[in-house]
């Protein structure tokens, strides 16, 4: 049974109420990972300036260049944009997913955002496609079976290349990132996917399209050989999160290693994230913005400690009996985090903020 904590949180919060988010969120949440695919804010949340603050804030804190926009997350995003426009270049739109018949497609919510930003012409606008497989039966995350019905033969995996080549410049973007997680240590799939890389870079070199594509920390790069063109960005957050205990989601000694890792990789950056998590007592991990976190801890009369070991911010409070601990990311946690990742790499070193609104 739920703990009181977590429910008090749950009850503060509220889907957004637009009927096409609200079905996808349901699908994509079938998966159990809905503190990253539901628009989840408090019912008694901070005003929009303080929004618009706050994240403008962080983009200039960690020296960013691009920013992801989340169709689930999209609230305010013109304004904050206004607010921070001569602070980054780039704007990631989240994104492309795939239909049953494994055919990729955008969010309505990316396309609509997509057109508006199009008319401002301020930033470089890449898509994002990720391997998230929205069933009838219930959405997968992070497919890998998706990615062997893709990219497993030469002729799939180049047909996969021109699908996403023609749905980008049809759309009207500027680049493509690439997001497909989960592969591990799966070399076999890994041999496919750098196939599918090569062929995808040849292609966007010849539309004039420039080219992301994300790395999870826990690859085995030794073995991977990847190819130059695109620029590679490397996630460093999630240290602590879904099924660990409570933690910051990096820390000084999980950047120094991932920045030394990631040195050998030709044109790479990092991607640090904002907001953090709220487990409860049973252990249960809710996924939790900056803003929710200072929102819960004023409510509870608890002032955040900052910690020594990654600038991140955490509380416990009790309520009835029951603990519930927070820690997360502000404005100053991503400054220190980003200096430490340029400090050790010993050069300007491109940074990205996952997530707008996060």
């Amino acid at each position: 049974m739920e703990g009181r904590l977590k429910r008090e949180i749950k009850e503060k919060r509220k889907f957004c109420k637009k009927k096409l988010i609200l079905a996808a969120m349901l699908l994509l949440t079938a998966c159990g990972t809905a503190g990253e695919r539901t628009e989840q804010n408090f019912e008694e949340t901070p005003g929009r300036e303080e929004e618009i603050t706050e994240m403008s804030t962080e983009i200039e804190s960690a020296g960013a260049q691009s920013i992801w926009i989340t169709y689930w997350g999209q609230d305010g995003a013109e304004e904050i944009l206004a607010e921070a426009e001569e602070k980054f270049s780039k704007i990631c739109l989240f994104g492309a997913l795939f239909d049953e018949e494994g055919k990729p497609y955008i969010h309505q919510n990316t396309l609509e955002l997509t057109e508006r930003l199009q008319k401002e012409d301020s930033f470089e606008l890449y898509l994002t496609f990720v391997n998230d497989w929205v069933l009838a039966e219930g959405s997968s995350l992070k497919d890998t079976e998706l990615l062997y019905q893709l990219l497993s033969t030469e002729s799939g995996a180049a047909a996969h290349a021109e699908a996403i080549l023609d749905m980008t410049e049809e759309a009207g973007f500027d680049g493509i990132e690439i997001d497909y997680e989960r592969i591990r240590s799966d070399m076999e799939l890994w041999s496919c996917f750098r196939n599918f890389l090569e062929i995808l870079i040849d292609g966007a070199e010849e539309r004039g399209l420039s080219l992301r594509v994300l790395l999870e920390p826990g690859i085995p790069l030794e073995e991977l050989f990847l190819p130059e063109g695109p620029e590679y960005v490397v996630m460093c957050y999630n240290l602590h999160g879904n099924g660990t205990g409570p933690g910051p989601k990096a820390d000084e000694e999980f950047l120094i290693s991932l920045a030394d890792k990631f040195s050998t990789l030709p044109n790479v950056g990092y991607a640090l994230a904002n907001g953090g998590f709220f487990w409860d007592q049973e252990g249960n991990v809710e996924s939790i913005t900056t803003l929710e976190a200072a929102s819960l801890a004023a409510a509870n009369e608890v002032s955040p400690v900052r910690d020594e070991a990654s600038g991140a911010l955490y509380y416990t409070f009790q309520r009835d009996g029951e603990t519930g601990t927070v820690w997360y990311a502000d404005g100053e946690t991503l400054k220190r985090w980003s200096e430490i990742l340029r400090g050790r790499a010993g050069q300007e070193t491109a940074v990205s903020i996952w997530r707008m609104n996060g």
